[in-house]
């Protein structure tokens, strides 16, 4: 058995979370409304000068919110399956979201590192999840710091011996590599699987040959773009990938409060956000966000957001104008399905776009844990 004292912190964290999201609410709530009535001024404001931001109204509806603890990352495969990640229950989950079913669960429960069929396995704060083009599951499976797999007779498989669970930094064959708290994770057309670092502040690349190689990051703790060279970059707790059509990464850099880009040449750059944590819309670089978690292309080419600090969903359209596209952000909105724009978000984590423009994001709070749909292919 693994020690229990990163255990307790895993749940020191999730307490943070659920006291830093009250205080949140809080503020917003003792702010007097003028905030409320200021986004209010620049949505209107902004639909006035974009018409097609009014074109279509977008609902919001609940897809599975049966006993989930902390659910954070989703992927989905080509039969439309949505796979979840519970990062405090220590599950991954398979759920058809036609009709809400839970079709299969992975791990027992308990905070460990054990390989074996279904629920004789076990995980330690799964966060990223990514399936390939063989319908093979890949897990971040942050508290052992390993890339693990699942296999589709239901296997889950660890490319190192399940002692080691440390943190580290090595690159080279996936067998002595080593990794420091991976979170996001996502597939390339080629095949290789990318890797956002929370702890070890560094995206890295695992091809189909198995080979790790570090792609950004120089480890450090900061916001640097690195003058060119994308291994003097810095980062500061980055969280999720996404690849745009041209193999562009996009990386949540949660404590930033931005979005990075790593261009195909390896130039590093900020996408969106002034890095100042905020609510605000407008340009890619003059919007502001506060801890973005999950990102995901739709077939258009715009990039979704979960904003998860601020309660909502953000868009940012290919001509580079950032809006609010889901969520209120404030207690006084009601909780349930309806529309995106009247409804509270209550903590969005991860996200996933299927092949039919089908987004799926999870709210992570106690008490409204669940994977949320809005159909972005919708008249």
């Amino acid at each position: 058995m693994k020690p229990v004292a990163p255990q307790s912190f895993r749940w020191s964290l999730a307490k943070s979370f659920v006291f830093s999201l009250v205080g949140a609410f809080v503020l917003t709530a003792c702010s007097g409304g003028s905030s409320e009535i200021n986004a209010a001024m620049d949505s209107e404001s902004h639909a006035l000068a974009n018409p097609s931001a009014v074109e279509k109204t977008y609902f919001v509806e609940t897809v599975y919110s049966q006993s989930l603890n902390f659910p954070t990352s989703l992927a989905t495969d080509n039969n439309g399956l949505l796979y979840l990640s519970e990062s405090n229950g220590q599950y991954i989950k398979v759920i058809d979201p036609q009709n809400g079913t839970l079709l299969q669960t992975y791990g027992n429960g308990t905070a460990d590192l054990l390989d074996g069929l279904t629920t004789s396995a076990a995980f330690y704060s799964p966060f990223g999840l990514a399936v390939n083009a063989n319908g093979v599951i890949y897990v971040a499976d942050s508290g052992n710091n390993q890339i693990r797999t699942i296999t589709s007779n239901g296997m889950v498989s660890s490319f190192k011996p399940i002692t080691d669970y440390y943190p580290g930094y090595v690159d080279g064959p996936i067998a002595n590599a080593k990794f420091n708290d991976p979170y996001g994770l996502a597939f390339d057309k080629q095949g290789n699987l990318y890797v956002a670092e929370n702890g070890g502040q560094r995206i890295r690349k695992i091809t189909t040959n198995l080979d790790v190689s570090t792609v950004a990051g120089s480890g450090l703790m900061g916001s640097d773009n690195g003058n060119g060279n994308a291994l003097m970059a810095s980062f500061n707790g980055p969280s999720n990938i996404a690849i745009d059509a041209l193999g562009n990464l996009y990386v949540s850099d949660a404590m930033n409060n931005q979005i990075r880009k790593i261009s195909t040449n390896g130039q590093v750059s900020v996408f969106a956000g002034t890095g100042t944590q905020g609510n605000a819309n407008g340009t890619r670089l003059e919007a502001q966000f506060y801890e973005p978690r999950g990102l995901a292309f739709d077939s258009l080419g715009n990039l979704y957001v979960c904003d998860y600090k601020n309660f909502v969903i953000r868009k940012i359209s290919v001509d580079g104008h950032v809006t609010t596209f889901a969520g209120v952000g404030s207690i006084v909105a009601p909780a349930g399905d309806g529309s995106a724009t009247t409804l509270l978000i209550y903590g969005p984590w991860g996200m996933a776009i299927d092949k039919h423009d089908n987004l799926y994001f999870t709210e992570t709070a106690v008490g409204h844990a669940r994977i949320r749909k809005i159909s972005l292919a919708q008249p």
